[in-house]
């Protein structure tokens, strides 16, 4: 599954979203806002379509630091709340947590403002090789990125958070998965 598939099926997402406010945050090991929390469609639109690998330098940012990309992303929906409606953190990732705050602290934060949490694994557990528009991908190091899944770390994020967990091993599946939270917004 690339980044283009998941860019294709996240703009659609947005697209459905009514009057939902969104914000996209990108993370390696350290988070960056991407867009504001905003109901502007076509702006958000246009910043998911800009992502690209090469949006984070992997030398200095390289990693998965998922327990900041929660609290940050939390943090942001406690801080613009609005009563009566629910807040909803997707959380898709292609890695394992290993770097920055503990995941778990990220997940308890979550449950603890009454927030709610999808967590979406892309891939499988099986280590991966990154490929970018079809050329290896190479890390600080030298060497070829290799990627994959900790399913139960996932699973205890999710269950901590009192959220769900899917994983999306392919195309397909990540698109029935988004049509299904493109039902639940209504």
């Amino acid at each position: 599954l690339d980044l283009e598939a998941l860019k294709a099926l996240a703009g659609d997402l947005i697209l459905k979203g009514g009057p939902n406010r969104v914000a996209v945050y990108a993370f390696a090991g350290h988070t960056f806002t991407q867009t504001p929390l905003t109901s502007d469609r076509s702006s958000v639109l246009t910043m998911v379509q800009s992502l690209a690998y090469e949006s984070i330098s992997h030398s200095r940012s390289g990693g998965t630091a998922l327990g900041d990309a929660l609290l940050v992303a939390a943090d942001t929906l406690v801080k613009h709340r609005m009563d009566g409606r629910d807040q909803v953190l997707i959380l898709i990732t292609d890695g394992e947590s290993n770097r920055g705050a503990d995941p778990m602290l990220g997940a308890r934060f979550v449950r603890s403002e009454g927030l709610r949490l999808v967590v979406i694994g892309v891939g499988g557990p099986a280590p991966v090789k990154v490929y970018v528009r079809g050329e290896p991908f190479i890390n600080a190091e030298g060497e070829h990125l290799e990627t994959s899944l900790d399913d139960e770390q996932l699973i205890e994020i999710a269950d901590k958070a009192g959220g769900s967990y899917r994983r999306a091993q392919n195309v397909d599946v990540l698109r029935e998965i988004f049509a299904e939270l493109g039902r639940l917004q209504k």
